[in-house]
């Protein structure tokens, strides 16, 4: 009985789960963001939540925000970003 509730609980957290996040990848994901290998979108979000470039289509660094705002807020010009934090590691 204690597995059977057991079970059937961890396949109704895994399957939220799942239907919480579509990975795309290859020719889908390049579909949906020009250049990406990879892409994670939230069911609550039309931006994107991780975007993986393949390595010739990577964006400068410098220019992120401005492409993030015309890939995804063209509609929102108040729209902006403020770096909240910076961590370094030992790569």
């Amino acid at each position: 009985m204690k597995k059977s509730l057991l079970l059937m609980a961890l396949s109704i957290a895994i399957g939220l789960h799942s239907k919480a996040e579509n990975v795309l990848t290859g020719r889908a994901a390049y579909e949906v963001v020009k250049g990406a290998e990879k892409v994670r979108i939230k069911d609550f979000s039309r931006v994107p939540a991780h975007i993986k470039f393949y390595e010739s289509e990577r964006i400068a660094f410098s220019n992120w925000q401005e492409w993030m705002k015309n890939s995804f807020f063209k509609e929102k010009s108040s729209i902006g970003f403020q770096l909240i934090g910076e961590e370094s590691d030992k790569l």
